[in-house]
């Protein structure tokens, strides 16, 4: 047996939808939308973070600091950092993921949704 009946499914899921992109916009959050941008609001608003205004960079700030979320749907945990630039040489590259990419964060978060 479900919840809703279909027509208020819909009314619901419309207000749901409406109303998160009214609450991003006010907030200055971006398209929740956007890749995994509602999941970023979602973990820093359960963590007590501040959602970051743009998509690039950290993810959210903890205290002013940056911070960065993995998040999937999937079974297992796993994380993928997108937009990783390849360098020239090894050494370059190492510098890259590591002042750039991966270790500029201290803290890295990680959520399962289901």
């Amino acid at each position: 047996m479900t919840k809703y009946t279909p027509e208020e499914a819909r009314k619901k899921f419309k207000e749901c939808f409406e109303g998160m992109y009214d609450v991003c916009e006010d907030q200055g959050w971006g398209d929740p939308n956007s890749y995994a941008r509602s999941r970023e609001i979602h973990m820093a608003i359960e963590l007590g973070h501040d959602v970051a205004d743009t998509y690039s960079g950290a993810d959210a700030y903890d205290k002013g600091e940056p911070v960065e979320y993995k998040s999937t749907i999937g079974d297992k945990i796993n994380a993928t950092y997108n937009g990783i630039s390849v360098k020239d040489t090894w050494e370059e590259q190492d510098e890259y993921l590591r002042e750039e990419k991966l270790l500029k964060y201290d803290d890295h978060y990680y959520a399962r949704y289901e």
